[in-house]
């Protein structure tokens, strides 16, 4: 089992941020973390799970500035994350994107080629997942839409995610928060993708 920490917790630092990522990947447990991209109006790549934010009423982040919002949230710069990690842990980028956007895509693998990391591309998007895939041959995932409860009394959900390599062979499972769960996978080749990792 690979354990990879949703949203980068795991840490004291704040979800989805350039701290949290930093000092996850320093965790010896901890074999990659999740994060979500986005893109702001004026074409500048952050790190936000929320597609809206509280700025002055509520607005998406891809149609206001960076400036903006900043001013309003605390967000990271995916390239400033990427400059500062030195590992090979996976990094698993959530592209939110809904379609093949070539602006979105010119301009991210700009800044990933600038950095030799350990990415694995993943989103819901059939087409735009296929597409990076074909066109520039980084690790691939598609978000599959199998959602299930692992704990109905909890709430909690899970999925499923495919690598476009062996295209039919499901390789993760996400958002995995029963440690009693988790421990089952330790001996199985699948990526867990958890909120609460664990110390194997």
């Amino acid at each position: 089992m690979l354990e990879i920490a949703h949203r980068a917790s795991g840490t004291k630092y704040k979800l989805n941020t350039k701290d949290a990522i930093i000092n996850c990947l320093k965790l010896p447990y901890i074999d990659g973390v999740e994060f979500d991209v986005r893109m702001s109006r004026d074409k500048v790549f952050v790190i936000s799970h929320n597609q809206y934010i509280f700025c002055n009423g509520i607005k998406k982040i891809e149609d206001i500035t960076y400036d903006e919002l900043k001013s309003c949230k605390e967000v990271s710069l995916l390239k400033d994350v990427l400059s500062s990690i030195k590992s090979d842990k996976y990094l698993f980028l959530d592209l939110k994107i809904d379609k093949i956007n070539i602006i979105y895509e010119k301009k991210l693998i700009k800044i990933l080629k600038k950095h030799k990391l350990n990415y694995y591309l993943i989103g819901f998007s059939n087409s735009f997942m296929r597409h990076l895939k074909h066109k520039y041959k980084f690790k691939v995932g598609l978000l599959k839409g199998y959602i299930f409860n692992i704990n109905e009394s909890k709430g909690e959900l899970d999925g499923i995610f495919s690598h476009y390599l062996v295209y039919n062979c499901d390789e993760g499972i996400w958002t995995v928060n029963d440690k009693n769960l988790i421990k089952k996978f330790l001996d199985k080749d699948v990526f867990v993708i958890t909120d609460k990792p664990i110390v194997k």
